[in-house]
């Protein structure tokens, strides 16, 4: 049996199981968080049977339970326990061997299970922290880095490949610490915890910057640069990437918490320069929500089949969308109230590198 014990986002979060290859690579992932030397706030475990009583299976990939239910999203099926303390998630993936077949057609060049880390935190970790603490956890979809003049922190949010990822890779190691590369998480008090999901660095943010790439590349073999550059010239730079260590990535650049004191939604629209301009809480909790519901899309999904197989069932449902949403706008607009909150206009030509340069010195004014 395996088990890791790490405190995240302020919880204590254990998880245990029997596979050794699998739990030791999350186990490396996680090691960069700090041990938690509590009881569980949460429980994980991998590898359940899923042998319980299903009360109904509608869709197919959805089952409902007496305290609960599962989603199969393809890579993992994730059960959640409403009725037990610690918060209860079981996990189960398919196995995860050795492939080269399947890493030398992946993205990221990777094995199966090396990808356990990227399934733990897209789909255990945030889906359980929206589904249990939604009252106490604002979870916005952005990039995140801590100022070591100040010791604050700021997010930049926006939708997928507005240019999150190459704001951070400019930032970081130059007056600023790696917090969050896509999905981060904001206590009640307005404490930005650290989410150390490793970061995704695609081709296309290796444009006209040598140094990036070569980070990427350190203590990897040829064979990796070779697939690499195989991929980028018959897909382009937006078919592939390369998952990396934050802690060594950025030369141990790291932080674990921090306050939030800015918030910049990067918007891609037809201006002729790339501009920053304040906007109201209001409107950066609504861009905000909508924002997040697209990144989770399949999670809601799932909460609205819970919400018809409990109706069905003639029982009350654990948890709705509904109100997950309404916890997180009266969240957010408590939160986002004590922060500059600003909408940076890129004008939608505008590459990754030409990003990096002009914007980095805005966000420092």
């Amino acid at each position: 049996m395996i088990s890791i014990r790490r405190k995240i986002a302020n919880l204590n979060v254990t998880i245990e199981g029997q596979e050794s290859r699998f739990l030791s690579q999350l186990e490396q992932e996680l090691d960069i968080y700090p041990s938690a030397q509590q009881k569980a706030d949460i429980l994980i475990r991998f590898g359940f049977e899923g042998d319980e009583k299903v009360l109904a299976n509608n869709p197919a990939i959805h089952r409902e339970y007496d305290d609960g239910f599962s989603a199969n999203f393809g890579q993992a099926t994730v059960r959640w326990h409403w009725e037990s303390s610690p918060v209860l998630v079981e996990w189960s993936s398919p196995p995860k061997e050795l492939c080269w077949r399947q890493k030398i057609r992946n993205i990221q060049y990777t094995h199966p299970y090396e990808q356990v880390g990227q399934i733990f935190f897209e789909l255990v970790l945030i889906p359980t922290l929206q589904l249990f603490y939604h009252q106490h956890l604002l979870i916005l979809h952005g990039s995140a880095l801590a100022d070591h003049r100040e010791g604050t922190a700021m997010i930049f949010g926006g939708t997928g490949g507005v240019g999150k990822t190459s704001l951070e890779l400019s930032l970081v190691g130059d007056g600023y610490d790696f917090m969050a590369d896509d999905i981060s998480v904001i206590g009640e008090d307005g404490i930005l915890y650290a989410n150390f999901a490793w970061p995704k660095i695609y081709g296309y943010n290796t444009f006209n910057d040598v140094k990036i790439k070569e980070r990427i590349f350190h203590g990897r073999d040829k064979l990796d640069r070779f697939f690499w550059e195989l991929r980028m010239k018959r897909f382009g730079g937006g078919k592939v990437r390369r998952r990396v260590d934050p802690n060594v990535f950025f030369d141990g650049a790291v932080r674990q918490q921090a306050q939030l004191k800015k918030y910049y939604i990067l918007f891609r629209d037809y201006s002729d320069e790339i501009s920053l301009s304040p906007i109201s809480t209001k409107k950066a909790v609504d861009m905000s929500l909508h924002i997040l519901s697209a990144e989770y899309m399949i999670l809601y999904r799932h909460l609205y089949w819970h919400q018809i197989n409990r109706e069905g069932l003639s029982l009350l449902p654990f948890v709705t969308r509904d109100e997950i949403f309404k916890s997180w706008q009266m969240l957010g607009t408590r939160v986002l109230a004590n922060v500059q909150t600003c909408l940076v206009h890129i004008p939608i030509e505008t590459t990754a590198s030409q990003l990096r340069l002009h914007l980095r010195h805005l966000v420092r004014e």
